[in-house]
């Protein structure tokens, strides 16, 4: 096949990993309408990029990723809940109101690092992509294209 159905391929699969509303989509809402178009762009960025890792993962070599997560499976689910709980826990305490008293984001960065975070530590993104990479079947990349995946 083509680069370019490939391509295709991977903006469905993108598109699919990406649409579901979770804790990072909310934040990076939540960033948005606070602060800006800007820093909610910068946290869904951090999303994007720990999305993208795991997606090269699984295309260059799902069977390393797998056994990474077996191995560090505990590990990942108690940092991913942890932050989650914390998420959370910020969330109830917030004020959900808006006024002029409130102030700029802590940072670009910040919030950016915080999509990051949530999405890398997140266990449902890694077999998610897993689950995907491994049903195309036909579609996949054959081993060595390095270009297809």
């Amino acid at each position: 096949m083509s680069v370019t159905v490939f391509f295709l391929i991977g903006i469905a699969i993108g598109v699919a990993t990406s649409a579901p509303v979770g804790p990072v989509n909310i934040a990076a809402i939540q960033r948005a309408l606070r602060y800006g178009f800007l820093p909610g762009l910068f946290a869904g960025a951090g999303a994007v990029a720990a999305d993208g890792i795991y997606a090269g993962f699984a295309a260059f070599g799902i069977t390393a990723v797998s056994d990474f997560v077996e191995r560090h499976s505990g590990l990942i689910q108690i940092a991913g809940g942890m932050l989650v709980i914390l998420f959370g826990a910020r969330i109830l305490a917030a004020h959900p109101h808006f006024s002029e008293e409130d102030g700029p984001p802590t940072g670009l960065w910040a919030g950016m690092g915080t999509g990051f975070a949530l999405t890398i530590t997140n266990p449902g993104v890694v077999l998610g992509f897993l689950a995907i990479f491994g049903s195309l079947g036909k579609w996949a990349p054959d081993p060595g294209d390095y270009a297809g995946a």
